[in-house]
Formats: structure tokens, sequence, C-alpha cells
């Protein structure tokens, strides 16, 4: 048994911080780049890499060799091969708005968009992508339709300004009264003019976090998205460090701002709903959307053992733990599905521990590092100590 340290992939999307992972990290970025998320996991756009037996592999072809005993014999039976992504995600910027598949639905797309050979694809694996965020700084995410009565009172202050302005109100209004599926319709079919008046509207809204206060910044970034409104439709949440929410199938959501860890299910399935330049199939994100009002409701973790607590998830592809540590002996987590370990804060000291407490592996990640911890045997545990703060998603 071998505690395996990890190099991680950096994504440098638009949206990201220049400072935050590279604080986190205690990497340079002297460019002054954007660093939006640090992937780790086996993920093909971005694998995280390792040293095993004097050669550079990837995770995933680490993993491969020896599945069954990496992983225990139902995961590899059932995934094949570790089955999510864990991430530090950085938004300076909001995030697209979007949704994801089920697996039924990732499914039929991946097959249907295979048979007709299309270059733009909406399905780019045939998984679907349950994910969690959970905030290390204070963290503004939007989730879910609201209730239609709140969004046409948002919408009424919004659009109070003029002739123009309440035309426009009254032809959403009417829309809204039909349902989520009708309003969305009509706001994605606005011509250029009512877009520009929503640019016109939001430029006098507050810079706070406000729905009109995130209107006006949105309309910043992106004029002429209909995105903009979408404070005035989607529930706006305000996540405190640790706490999280569980994005399931179908929810239209974005992240606006903040620091978090995210983990979901390996895929890249994202049907986009506005606040981008990218490619937007409002039939099929219709199809896959839920329309009904709800949002996830921001929850700490739950404890667990010595110190460690699990996040909620329901999905079967990962379980999140988080362990905030500061007394000299290991924190034990019984678990001992195989794990991706990152440290948050301070020198974490890892081990795998036996019923005895005989140490069978050891590693000291630093703050912004990572590892990839085996399969660990019937009665032996991954321990943490120092002080430290450390997530660890562990595969089933």
């Amino acid at each position: 048994m071998d505690i395996f340290r990890l190099d991680n992939t950096v994504k440098h999307y638009a949206w990201g911080s220049p400072e935050w992972i590279p604080k986190l990290t205690g990497k340079p970025n002297p460019a002054g780049e954007p660093w939006a998320e640090l992937w780790m996991g086996i993920h093909g756009e971005g694998p995280s890499e390792l040293s095993a037996g004097g050669k550079r592999l990837k995770l995933g072809e680490f993993i491969a060799s020896r599945p069954a005993e990496y992983l225990g014999e139902e995961t590899a039976s059932e995934f094949g091969n570790l089955p999510f992504l864990l991430k530090f995600l950085a938004a300076a910027l909001p995030l697209s708005i979007q949704a994801h598949p089920n697996l039924e639905q990732a499914r039929s797309g991946w097959e249907r968009e295979n048979r007709a050979g299309v270059s733009e694809r909406n399905y780019r694996d045939p998984n679907h992508k349950p994910e969690i965020i959970c905030a290390v700084s204070p963290f503004t995410a939007m989730a879910g339709f609201r209730p239609p009565a709140e969004t046409e009172g948002l919408l009424s202050a919004f659009f109070s300004g003029g002739e123009t302005a309440r035309a426009l109100f009254g032809k959403l209004a009417a829309a809204l009264s039909k349902g989520y599926r009708e309003f969305l319709s009509v706001l994605f079919g606005l011509d250029g003019e009512e877009r520009r008046t929503l640019d016109v509207l939001a430029a006098g809204g507050p810079e706070d976090t406000s729905p009109a206060g995130l209107c006006r910044r949105f309309s910043l970034s992106y004029p002429g998205d209909p995105g903009v409104l979408s404070p005035l439709y989607l529930n706006v949440i305000e996540l405190r460090p640790f706490q999280a929410i569980y994005i399931p199938a179908g929810m239209l959501h974005a992240y606006v701002h903040g620091l978090g860890v995210e983990c979901m299910a390996n895929s890249d399935n994202v049907l986009r709903g506005g606040l981008t330049k990218k490619h937007v199939d409002l039939k099929e994100l219709f199809a896959i959307l839920s329309f009904e009002p709800r949002g996830p409701e921001p929850a700490g973790a739950l404890p667990v053992s010595d110190g460690w607590e699990r996040y909620a998830a329901p999905c079967r592809e990962f379980t999140l733990f988080h362990l905030e540590h500061a007394r000299p002996g290991p924190a034990r987590l019984a678990e001992s599905g195989a794990a991706v370990v990152a440290a948050l804060r301070g020198d974490a000291a890892l081990s795998v521990l036996s019923v005895d407490g005989t140490e069978r592996a050891a590693a000291v990640l630093k703050q912004g590092e990572a590892a990839f911890v085996p399969r660990r045997n019937a009665g032996e545990s991954l321990a943490a100590a120092g002080d430290c703060s450390v997530f660890a998603a562990l595969a089933p």
C-alpha cells in the first residue's frame, strides 16, 4: 500500500481568478493568467500524473493496470476506473448558465449524435454529471427556478422605468404565467432592440449581489445576452465557507463568484443557457431541463468520526469528506473507497492505519497538493494529522 502524490492540471478559463489558485498552490503567475480550475483525477482533458515503479504515468493508466486492486472489485467492475473528478474552482467572473443531463439522456444523446456525425456536439460522452460545490470562501451561486410569483415581482421592479420597459415586462410576465418553458422561449427570442433595453436597464443596478446588482455585473460582461436577467428567475444562493449545494441533473445553475471545491462524475456534458459565447442549443436544453420551481438548500457537512465530516450527495460515483484538524494525533476515516485527498490549509500528514494503529503508508501534503490513496483493506483507515484542512473524495 502506497500513497501517490499527484501533479495536477490547471485550466485557464477566462472566468477564473489570477490569484486564488496560485496563492493556494504557492505557484507564481507572473503573466496574471486566469487560473479557473485545478483538476485532480483521470479526466482525459486534464489527467493527473504520478510516479510509480520508476515511471511517470497518468493516474488513469496507473489505475487501469490493476483496477481491482486500486479501486476494489465492485467499483472496478461498475466503472472501470476512478469515477469522479475533484477540483478547486476559482470563479472571479460568472460561469455560463447550464444544466446537465441524467444518465439515460446522456447515453441517448451520445448515441444519437454519433449516428448523425454532428461536429458541434452537446454530448461529449455517455455519462451524467451530478456535482457538489463546497465553498471555501464566501461563494455566490445561482441554482433552480424561483417561485413564479417571486420572479414576477423582481421583473416588475426591474422593468419599472418607462413605457418601453413596462411593455417588455408585460411580454415576459405573460409568458411566465404559462410556465418557465414559455418564459425562457420568449426571453431568448427577444430581438436586438429588446436585448439592448435589458442592458440599459441593468446598467442602473447597484454593485452588489442583490438580483439587480448581479444583472448589472452580467450585463457588463455579456451585453445583449438574455442571461443577464437570470438573477431574477434563478435562486441566488450565498454560501458561507464549508457550506455546500448539490446540483442534480436538469437543474439550471451557474457559479458566480468565489473559491470552492467541486466534485463531479467524469463527464463533459453541458447544455448552456446564457452568459456565454459558446454554443447554446435551446431545443436540447429544454429537453433535459426540469422547469419545476425549486432550488438546493445550502448545507453543512454531517459528522462522521474523529472530526471528519461528510457532504450529502445522492449519487453513486463519489462521496465528499472534509476534515478541519488542529491536534497532533491522527483523525481516522474508516470508509475504504479509493480516494483523492487535497490539502486546503497547512501540512497534512496522511497515512493508512491498520486496526492496531500500524502505519502502512504515509505522505505529507502541503497546502494545494493532492494524492491518490488506493482502496484500503477491511479494518484499515485513511488518517490525517497536523494543523490542517483537507478534502477527500472517495469512490464507492
